[in-house]
Parts: structure tokens; sequence; C-alpha cells
């Protein structure tokens, strides 16, 4: 065992408490508790990062690196022009569709499909015709 004297912590909240002086167990002492639980822990971070990097893999299904299809090359060309007919730069069109200006450049360059509620903030962030609007609408469903 080992004495730990008195220390503040920062708490998940970002606010600080006090830490009374306590004694810490086998793993800061260094016996043979402490490698079992070491050796759990390693354990169970491998798993961990085993799943995280499935998930990973899941959510980079609407990524796309092969090259554009007809309709969605069609589609990215039709959300760039209208964003440049409406003056607005990268940042100002996500802030007004509510997103960020990465993934409104992700959306331009054809690297993400945009989900049919995308082409709404946009279209409307870009103050495009009803018509306009449709045509896009269309050629998102044809993509997916």
């Amino acid at each position: 065992m080992t004495h730990v004297r008195g220390h503040w912590r920062r708490n998940a909240n970002g606010t600080l408490s006090w830490v009374r002086a306590h004694y810490r167990g086998a793993v800061a002492a260094g016996g043979a508790g402490g490698i079992v639980l070491l050796v759990i822990g390693l354990f169970l971070w491998g798993a961990a990062s085993n799943s995280v990097n499935s998930s990973v893999q899941q959510s980079q299904a609407t990524v796309t690196r092969s090259p554009l299809s007809p309709a969605h090359a069609q589609l990215v060309q039709a959300l760039r022009a209208a964003r440049q007919r409406s003056g607005l730069s990268l940042e100002d069109a996500g802030r007004r569709a509510g997103m960020s200006a990465q993934e409104v450049s992700d959306i331009e360059t054809g690297l993400l499909i945009p989900a049919p509620e995308d082409i709404t903030s946009l279209s409307n962030a870009y103050r495009i015709p009803v018509d306009e609007w449709t045509n896009l609408v269309m050629l998102q469903s044809s993509v997916q």
C-alpha cells in the first residue's frame, strides 16, 4: 500500500474537487495483484480497441472513394453551383445549413453522400427554387 497525499482532481463535467489523503492499493505498490490487474487491463483495452475499429469501419459506409456515378457527379456539381451562385463560402454555407464547412466540402467533392435532410438544409441555405430542390432530391435518391 502506498500513501497518496491530498490533491485536486478534475471531474468529468470539468469541475475540480479536492481528494483527501488516502492509500492506494497493490497496483501502486507493484505487488502481484498489480500484475494481474495490468494483464486484465491490457486484455480489456485490446477488446475495446477492436470494437472501436469495427465501429469506425461501419461509420465509413457513407463515405465513397470510388469514381462517382453519373448521378452522384451531377448532384455534386449542382450543389457546388448552387452554393457559388448564392455567393456563400463553405463556412457560411455550413453555418446556415447547420453543418460544418468540412461536411459541405466533403459533399461537394463527392466523399460524402448527403442524406435527404442535408439536401433540404443546403437548399434552404442557398435559397434555391422548389423545382431545383426537387431535382436535387431525385438525384440524391438515385445515388443511394
